[in-house]
């Protein structure tokens, strides 16, 4: 709300990539994890109506204590 009725941005898309790989020294820190680890690695970049990104996310998840869960629906 505040991003389109304040700014007047309006989110039109997301590109997301979801990889599996090993941590590196400062995700095996952070998230309490022991040599190699697998975890979830997502990166995403949202974009406004006028073209330009607004948001860009990097996370990464214990891969021992992530779960995905998507409603699909056909397109009309």
């Amino acid at each position: 709300d505040i991003l389109r009725h304040q700014y007047g941005w309006h989110l039109v898309r997301a590109q997301q990539t979801v990889e599996s790989r090993l941590a590196n020294d400062d995700e095996l820190q952070v998230l309490q994890l022991k040599r190699p680890a697998a975890i979830l690695a997502i990166e995403r970049i949202t974009m406004v109506e006028q073209g330009f990104p607004i948001e860009y996310v990097r996370s990464a998840y214990r891969g021992d204590r992530y779960k995905f869960s998507a409603m699909l629906s056909p397109t009309r």
